[in-house]
C-alpha cells in the first residue's frame, strides 16, 4: 500500500507533457501498430478522438437511432398501458350494463309472473295463455343475461337462480292458498317477497360493487394518463437532450481540430512565422494536419522565393518595400531613426551590352557579395531592380549614434571603397564602382515615398556629379534632379503604355519631283504634355539606359512600315539614328537579324545613321559593329557630317553609303560663305567617293534651289513637311508628287 501511494504521488508531481489529441508530441506522428498502453479512455472526448471522423459520424447516427428507438419503445409501453386501462374500463362499463340488463330482465319476468298469477286468480284463460307466453320469452331473455353475468360473477348467478327457485314454490302455494281462501297465503307471500328482495339486494350489491370498481378504474386511468404524459415528456426531452449532448460531443470532436486547422491556415496566409499547428492524430484531421505542415513549409519556401532575388540571393523589391513599411512604423512608435541607401552600379550597361548577359549576371552577383561584406550586419540588403541596390539601416534605440550624419557617411564610404575594386571575369578585368544616395527618416524625409524618392534623387545627383561618390538627400535637392528622375519614371511608364510612335519626315528628290524616302523620328504622345519631340526625352533615356528600349520600339515600327511600303511597291527607303549605347552591345545585331527574317522586308531599304561623336567614342568597336551591319545587307549613313574633328578620316574608316549635311551649315548658307564652301566641298567629296548626300534642315526655297545647283537633289526639312505620323504620310506624298507634276506641266506649256 505505501508503494502504491508513492507511485501515485510521483505521477501527480510529474510535469504534464503538452500532447495532441492522439497522445503524441506536437509535430510527430504515432508509430504504426503501436498498442495503446492506457488502461482505457479517460473521457468520452478521448474515446471520440481515437475514432476516425467517418467512425464518429457513424457512431453519431447509430447513437441517435438508439436514442430514438429507446424513446419509441418507452412511449409504446406507455401507450399499451393506456390502451389496457381503457379496455379494462370498457369491460367494467360492460359489466355494469350487464347487471342493469339482468335487473331489467328480472323485473320483466316478475311482471309477467304477476300477470300470470292474476290470470290464474280470475280464471281468465286467454290472459293466462298470453301471460304464459310472455313469461317464457322474459325467462329466455333473463337466461341470456344471466349467462353474460356468469362470465364475471358466477356465484352471483347461482345465488340468483337459487333464490328464484326458492321464491317460485311459495308463490305458487300462495296463489293456491288465496284461491282456496286459506289463511297461510299471507305467510307464503311474505316468504316469496323475502326471496325476491334477496335477489334485488344481490343485484344492487353487484351493481354497486362494479360501479365502485369503475370509478376506481376511471381515477386510476386519469392518474395513469397524467403519469404517462409526464413520462412521455421526460422521455422526449431526455432523448432530445441525450441526442443533443451526443451530437455536441461528436461535433466538438470534429470542430475543435477543424477550427485549429482554419486558424493555422489564416496564420500561414497572413505570413506569420510562429504558427500554432493542429496536432497530428490518427484520424482524417491528422492527415490534414500533416498536409498543413507540408503546406506551411511550402508557403515558407514560396515566401522566401517571393522576397528573394534569385540572382544575388539578396532581398528583392517586394522585400524592401515590406521591410521599409515595417521599419517606418517602428521608428514612429519608438522615436528612432533609419536611413535608406540607394546604390547604383556605374557603367553596368556597357558591361552587360559589351560582354553579354552572362557577364552582367556575374557582375551583379559579385556586387551583391561585396555589398553583403561591407554593409552593416543588421542592415536589410536588396537588389531593387536591374543594377540598383538598396540598403536599409535602422537604429536600435533613440540614443543610437550610428545613423548620425558622420557615422552614416563613414558607413557609405566604406561601401564605396569596398565596391571599387576591379572584378576579374574570365580574361577581362572589369572596373566596378557605385554611386550612393542617402535619405534619412524622420528628417528630412517624413514618409516611405519621400525616403525612396529622396534616396533616388541623391543617387542621381551622385551619378551626374561624376559617379563613384555619395550624396545626401535634403530639402534643397535640386528641382532639376527630381524632374529628371520623374522623367525617367515617366519614360518607363510611356514604354509600358506604348505611347512612343515613329513619325516620318520626307526626304525629297527635288530634281525628280518625288519622295525618295523618309527619316524615322521617335515621338512621344504624352497623355498630359501632348506630343513631345526626341529632344525632350532622348537625353534622359540615354543617361539611364532606356535608350535600348526606345531604339527597339523605333526599329520595330520602321520594320513594319518598310514591309507595308514594300508590299505596296512604293520603293521608299527609311533612315533612323543609332546611339552610342546601341553600338556597344550585341542587342542591335540581334534585332536587325530578326528584322531580316520578316516576310517582305528588304534590308537595303533601311539606312542606319550614326553621328561622328558616336563613332569617335569607340572607334574600333564601332567599326567592327558597322561592318557586321553592312554584311547583313543594311545601308549606313553618317549623320551631322562636318561637325566632328576629322570627318574626312572617318569617311575612309567607316563603310557608309550616305552622308547627311548638318542643318547648321544649311541654315547659314544665306549669310556665311564658309558654310557655302563646306556644303559645296562635302557634296564634291561625296560625289568623288560615290556616296549619296542628303541635306537636312531645308526651310526656304532659296536654300533648296542653291543645294540643287550644287548637286544635292535629296533634301529634307520644313520646306517640304515636318515629321508626319504613318497614317498621314501616304496622303501627303500623293499631294506633293501631284503638285510637282502640275508645276512641270505648267513649265512645259510656257
Amino acid at each position: 500500500m505505501p508503494e502504491i501511494l508513492r507511485l501515485t504521488q510521483m505521477r501527480a508531481s510529474a510535469p504534464a507533457l503538452l500532447l495532441d489529441g492522439s497522445g503524441d508530441l506536437p509535430g510527430t506522428s504515432p508509430p504504426p501498430n503501436t498498442p495503446d498502453r492506457r488502461s482505457g479512455p479517460a473521457s468520452l472526448d478521448a474515446l471520440l478522438a481515437s475514432l476516425s471522423v467517418r467512425a464518429r459520424l457513424w457512431t453519431l447516427t447509430v447513437g441517435l437511432f438508439a436514442v430514438l428507438g429507446t424513446a419509441n419503445m418507452l412511449l409504446g409501453q406507455i401507450i399499451q398501458q393506456r390502451v389496457a386501462q381503457e379496455q379494462e374500463q370498457s369491460e367494467q362499463y360492460s359489466r355494469l350494463q350487464t347487471i342493469q340488463l339482468v335487473r331489467e330482465a328480472m323485473s320483466e319476468v316478475r311482471h309477467y309472473e304477476s300477470s300470470l298469477n292474476v290470470a290464474r286468480l280470475v280464471g281468465d284463460e286467454a290472459l293466462k295463455v298470453q301471460s304464459q307466453a310472455r313469461l317464457q320469452e322474459a325467462e329466455a331473455g333473463l337466461a341470456t343475461q344471466l349467462s353474460a353475468l356468469a362470465v364475471f360473477d358466477g356465484p352471483g348467478v347461482d345465488f340468483l337462480k337459487r333464490q328464484r327457485e326458492l321464491a317460485q314454490a311459495p308463490m305458487r302455494q300462495a296463489i293456491n292458498a288465496i284461491s282456496g281462501k286459506q289463511e297461510d297465503s299471507l305467510r307464503l307471500t311474505k316468504q316469496t317477497m323475502q326471496h325476491l328482495t334477496a335477489i334485488q339486494d344481490r343485484l344492487h350489491q353487484a351493481a354497486e360493487r362494479e360501479r365502485l370498481r369503475a370509478e376506481a378504474l376511471t381515477a386510476s386511468q386519469i392518474a395513469g394518463a397524467q403519469a404517462g404524459f409526464r413520462a412521455s415528456m421526460l422521455i422526449v426531452f431526455g432523448a432530445l437532450l441525450l441526442g443533443l449532448l451526443f451530437c455536441a460531443l461528436v461535433l466538438r470532436s470534429i470542430m475543435r481540430p477543424l477550427r485549429a486547422t482554419t486558424a493555422a491556415l489564416k496564420q500561414i496566409n497572413e505570413g506569420q512565422s510562429l504558427v500554432e499547428m493542429p496536432p497530428i492524430s490518427a484520424d482524417e484531421f491528422g492527415e490534414m494536419a500533416l498536409a498543413l505542415r507540408q503546406f506551411r513549409d511550402q508557403a515558407d519556401r514560396l515566401r522566401e522565393l517571393a522576397y528573394a532575388d534569385p540572382l544575388t540571393g539578396l532581398g528583392n523589391r517586394a522585400r524592401m518595400d515590406h521591410a521599409l513599411r515595417a521599419a517606418v512604423a517602428r521608428c514612429r512608435d519608438r522615436g528612432t531613426r533609419l536611413a535608406l541607401l540607394s546604390i547604383d552600379l556605374d557603367g553596368f550597361g556597357a558591361i552587360n551590352d559589351g560582354l553579354g548577359y552572362n557577364a552582367g549576371d556575374a557582375y551583379l552577383r559579385e556586387a551583391g557579395l561585396r555589398l553583403s561584406r561591407f554593409a552593416p550586419e543588421e542592415a536589410v540588403l536588396c537588389r531593387h531592380s536591374g543594377d540598383k541596390f538598396t540598403v536599409l539601416i535602422e537604429a536600435a534605440d533613440p540614443n543610437d549614434t550610428a545613423l548620425l550624419p558622420g557615422p552614416l557617411r563613414d558607413t557609405a564610404e566604406l561601401i564605396l571603397r569596398g565596391m571599387a575594386e576591379s572584378f576579374q571575369y574570365r580574361e577581362h578585368l572589369l572596373p566596378m564602382s557605385v554611386s550612393i544616395g542617402i535619405a534619412q527618416f524622420p528628417r528630412p524625409c517624413e514618409s516611405e515615398s519621400e525616403l525612396i524618392s529622396g534616396a533616388d534623387a541623391a543617387m542621381y545627383l551622385a551619378k551626374r556629379d561624376g559617379r563613384h561618390c555619395l550624396r545626401f538627400a535634403d530639402r534643397q535637392l535640386s528641382t532639376g534632379a527630381r524632374q529628371e528622375l520623374a522623367d525617367v519614371a515617366d519614360i518607363r511608364r510611356g514604354i509600358e503604355q506604348e505611347e512612343f510612335q515613329a513619325f516620318f519626315q520626307p526626304i525629297v528628290n527635288v530634281v525628280a519631283g518625288r519622295v525618295a524616302g523618309a527619316e524615322a523620328l521617335l515621338r512621344w504622345r504624352h497623355p498630359q504634355r501632348g506630343l513631345l519631340g526626341a529632344d525632350r526625352f532622348i537625353p534622359a533615356a540615354e543617361a539611364n539606359g532606356q535608350i535600348h528600349a526606345l531604339s527597339e520600339i523605333c526599329l520595330r515600327r520602321v520594320g513594319e512600315q518598310l514591309c507595308e511600303w514594300a508590299s505596296a511597291g512604293s520603293g521608299l527607303w527609311l533612315s533612323t539614328n543609332l546611339s552610342v549605347r546601341q553600338l556597344e552591345g550585341g542587342a542591335l545585331l540581334t534585332q536587325l537579324a530578326a528584322l531580316r527574317e520578316r516576310n517582305g522586308f528588304v534590308p537595303a531599304n533601311l539606312l542606319l545613321e550614326i553621328t561622328e561623336s558616336a563613332a569617335l567614342e569607340r572607334v574600333d568597336h564601332a567599326k567592327e559593329t558597322l561592318a557586321k551591319i553592312r554584311e547583313m545587307g543594311f545601308h549606313l549613313g553618317m549623320d551631322d557630317f562636318g561637325t566632328g574633328y576629322s570627318s574626312m578620316v572617318y569617311l575612309q574608316r567607316f563603310p557608309v553609303d550616305k552622308i547627311k549635311i548638318d542643318r547648321l551649315f544649311v541654315s547659314r548658307m544665306d549669310s556665311s560663305r564658309e558654310a557655302v564652301a563646306i556644303v559645296s566641298a562635302t557634296i564634291a567629296i561625296a560625289r568623288s567617293l560615290q556616296l549619296q548626300v542628303v541635306a537636312e534642315g531645308v526651310e526656304t526655297e532659296e536654300q533648296s534651289q542653291r543645294l540643287r545647283y550644287m548637286g544635292c537633289p535629296l533634301q529634307q526639312g520644313f520646306l517640304f513637311s515636318p515629321a508626319l505620323p504613318p497614317e498621314e504620310f501616304g496622303g501627303w506624298r500623293q499631294r506633293f508628287e501631284a503638285a510637282d507634276r502640275s508645276r512641270d506641266l505648267e513649265a512645259d506649256q510656257v
